[in-house]
């Protein structure tokens, strides 16, 4: 097993450089890329199959003056804002529309003095990156104090608002048949909640049915998100704030995003590190919450902690609010309500089939106190595909969408198996 802060050796993915100079602040540049390359200034590359060609145009110029733009605060941006997606520490996300296609964009106030060293960070690692399950970068820029991230694709929905939507379906299924039940949802919620999963591409009339099939893109959900963090710490980048609602989805795929306290260590000798942004307190390591030096193993706890409410609500062991009771401890995280993993796994195991237990084993694994006892992303990868196949000799559903079943098939498995959960 890779020991804490030993370099990933397996292989090494992704662009060290895409695209001119950045901006000298911020991190772009209104120099335009040769007509005979074939990647962008932000890492569209002719691989990218699946991009239309209105995007495709978007990508190449999205302003008409270059990938980053400069404007006074008396010039008119041409994007359309739409609804807000998101809002956090770095900045607020909104549903834009440049060209007619739709895009997300990440503002963040930047006030005199502000330290603009993390967004160039930020703006150069999602550069670096170019894999199905990551977001890309469109194109920034400045107005005033702010600064701008066009970012694509522009979701559905994310993640954790998918797990307390089907989280809700499964306990409106389960009390169908009480004409009394106090948990009756507003027509509002219901009508949110069905556009959703319109866009998803999981609705349906039965609400049954429904119900299998947003747990079955759950389920299979879990699998592009290890993907995408195998490829993340082979490009020797950490997340470091890996949490539901730092995933988007669509019906067309899954991406991970937000790298505003993201790690590129390509240049250390190890991921190790001991200060800077940490994250979310729900999701912390217990090394991120005690202070301690961390690297990838962190992330691989947080994801931990991600697979395991995904797993309780895509299998239907409990709901949600269930596994919030046993994190009685402090702040509610799991770093802090260790103590209880032996009774989260056995409340996820209650209704888990043989082939979800080892999955469930791989979960056990990942939230380990010690960060060396944990798989890496790598390991990770391989023990889902070994589940998988398992799971498709028994005509059982997917650990992985579409998008990643060919490419991850070719991944060996282990040579051994960690024991099922009794």
């Amino acid at each position: 097993m890779t020991t804490l802060g030993e370099p990933h050796q397996e292989r090494r993915i992704g662009i060290d450089s895409v695209g001119p100079n950045i901006h000298s602040r911020y991190g772009a540049s209104d120099t335009r890329s040769s007509s005979n390359s074939h990647e962008s200034h932000y890492g569209l590359v002719e691989e990218d199959v699946h991009i239309s060609q209105p995007l495709r145009s978007v990508w190449e110029d999205w302003s008409g003056r270059g990938p980053h733009v400069d404007f006074v605060k008396t010039e008119t941006i041409p994007l359309q804002r739409g609804r807000l997606l998101g809002r956090g520490a770095n900045g607020e996300v909104y549903e834009t529309s440049c060209q007619g296609v739709a895009l997300a964009l990440k503002t963040i106030y930047c006030p005199p003095g502000f330290d603009s060293k993390q967004r160039r960070k930020e703006i150069e690692i999602i550069k670096k990156l170019s894999h199905r399950h990551i977001v890309k970068l469109v194109g920034t820029y400045t107005q005033g104090p702010r600064l701008g991230l066009l970012l694509w694709p522009s979701a559905t929905c994310d993640l954790a608002t998918l797990l307390d939507d089907v989280d809700r379906l499964s306990r409106s299924v389960d009390v169908e048949e009480d004409a009394d039940r106090d948990m009756a949802e507003d027509a509002d919620t219901k009508s949110q909640r069905a556009i959703r999963f319109h866009g998803l591409g999981v609705r349906n009339p039965y609400k049954s049915r429904q119900l299998q099939n947003a747990r079955q893109r759950l389920y299979e959900s879990l699998g592009c998100l290890a993907s995408a963090i195998d490829y993340l710490h082979s490009c020797c980048v950490r997340h470091k704030d890996l949490k539901p609602s730092n995933v988007l989805l669509s019906r067309d795929g899954l991406w991970v995003t937000d790298f505003g306290t993201s790690t590129d260590f390509s240049t250390q000798s190890s991921s190790l590190t001991a200060n800077g942004e940490r994250g979310t307190a729900k999701y912390f390591a217990p090394e991120v919450a005690a202070y301690e030096a961390s690297g990838r193993a962190a992330d691989m706890f947080s994801l931990g902690c991600v697979f395991l409410e995904v797993f309780v609500v895509s299998v239907g062991s409990c709901s949600l609010e269930e596994l919030r009771e046993l994190r009685p401890a402090r702040d509610r995280s799991y770093q802090a309500n260790l103590f209880q993993r032996d009774n989260w796994i056995s409340l996820a195991n209650s209704r888990a089939t043989a082939y979800e237990k080892f999955l469930l084993t791989e979960i056990r694994q990942l939230l380990q106190f010690h960060a060396v006892e944990r798989p890496t992303a790598r390991e990770l990868a391989r023990q889902m595909v070994s589940i998988n196949t398992f799971d498709q000799i028994a005509h059982y559903r997917s650990l992985f969408g579409k998008c990643c079943a060919t490419e991850l098939r070719d991944i060996p498995g282990p040579p051994g198996w960690l024991g099922v959960i009794e």
